[in-house]
């Protein structure tokens, strides 16, 4: 029995998915809620992109995607900021469809970032915005971006950064009732409490 029950636990650990956030789900409550299996790796950074809020989001507002190159890229920075999760293939499943895959977004496999930014690598999946999802115009709602600096804070990401997000265009979500942004003030009224 001893020895089942172990390789059960080492081959659900053998087939985590490594998932790169680098939007409102860096905040580990926000990923948690959505994927409870989500455990913590620790941040990272995925060389040759930034991060912009131009993906067109189901309410009209801009998400954040990560953009190849330099646009949304401070030079000095060696690429886009994010965290790195482990989930179950339920959980990430839960997520595509959370996150619109094939409706907005698309997966990445196998993608290199950087742990805690220096040299050890780690392949992970993420998603990008879908070129016909994107309009250079948008701005994120206010409770979104706070939901994406909440992430960043929590998980020590470069002060530059943070102050870079801190001072970002945003618009102020007046759909009061609007579920998503209910859940986002939940959210971050149970971190400052």
């Amino acid at each position: 029995m001893f020895i089942s029950r172990s390789a059960e636990l080492m081959t659900r650990r053998a087939v985590m998915v490594q998932y790169f956030a680098y939007g409102s789900n860096m905040l580990r409550e926000r990923l948690q809620r959505r994927c409870p299996s989500a455990s913590l790796l620790g941040p990272a950074i995925l060389p040759g992109y930034g991060v912009t809020f131009t993906k067109i989001g189901r309410d009209g507002s801009g998400k954040a995607t990560l953009t190849p190159g330099s646009i949304g890229r401070d030079p000095a920075h060696p690429g886009a900021y994010g965290v790195v999760f482990s989930l179950c293939p339920d959980d990430m499943t839960a997520l595509d469809r959370i996150e619109g895959r094939g409706q907005g977004y698309q997966r990445l496999e196998r993608v290199g970032v950087l742990l805690g930014g220096g040299p050890a690598s780690c392949d992970v999946t993420t998603y990008i915005a879908e070129p016909d999802h994107i309009d250079l115009a948008l701005q994120p709602f206010d409770w979104y971006l706070s939901l994406v600096l909440a992430g960043a804070v929590e998980n020590l990401l470069p002060p530059e950064y943070c102050d870079w997000l801190s001072a970002h265009a945003r618009l102020t979500d007046t759909h009061e009732t609007r579920p998503t942004r209910l859940e986002a003030l939940s959210i971050l009224h149970a971190l400052a409490t």
